[in-house]
């Protein structure tokens, strides 16, 4: 808000050549503001892991200077008023990417505290047989019968998933997570069987 008063003091003591010799300003700031996220973006396989967090904040800040702009364009034409709705949608811009961050923030720590669970100790691996397959994205599955080269020769459990660890066990439900994968939940029921190894480190 002091800029803001800087501005605004600075304009109304200019003629009006001046003030047409200005008018490019604000266009300029403008494609600045937008060509550095734009640039940020396409450098996004070097960030570092605070950069995808902040990156919403670039795009909010980028908002707000664009927004800015139009209303310093406006004064150097000799408009005094922003145009209609202008606030309201650069506030509406700006809670997205206040949204967008914190969710960025938190799948990030969600990733890095399953990191520590998948390679922490006393960890519980589990081992889920199937009668039918799950189709489980991201976990390792081998079809016995096709292991074998004898069709339906698996016996009842036909599937096999590996390398899932163990969450928690609530209300007949298994929590589990796999590698490069989310949270996997499956439920006590036939058809389904477990085998669990308790980690010794």
């Amino acid at each position: 808000m002091l800029l803001d008063r800087l501005v605004r003091s600075a304009v109304a003591g200019m003629d009006q050549a001046r003030r047409r010799q200005l008018r490019w300003a604000p266009a300029l700031a403008s494609g600045v503001a937008v060509a550095v996220p734009a640039a940020v973006y396409l450098s996004q396989n070097h960030w570092l892991p605070t950069s995808y967090v902040l990156y919403p904040w670039l795009i909010g800040l980028a908002t707000l200077l664009v927004a800015y702009a139009v209303v310093v364009g406006g004064l150097l034409r000799g408009t005094a008023e922003p145009p209609p709705g202008l606030r309201l949608m650069t506030a509406l811009a700006l809670c997205g990417c206040l949204f967008w961050a914190a969710g960025n923030l938190a799948r990030q720590e969600g990733r890095r505290l399953a990191s520590e669970f998948w390679t922490g100790r006393g960890v519980t691996t589990v081992t889920v047989f199937s009668t039918d397959r799950l189709y489980l994205s991201g976990v390792q599955v081998t079809d016995l019968d096709m292991l074998s080269g004898h069709p339906r020769d698996g016996g009842a459990f036909r599937y096999r998933y590996e390398n899932l660890r163990l969450v928690d066990h609530i209300g007949g439900r298994y929590f589990l997570l796999a590698e490069g994968s989310g949270l996997i939940v499956l439920s006590e029921a036939r058809g389904l069987r477990f085998e669990f190894v308790a980690s010794q480190d």
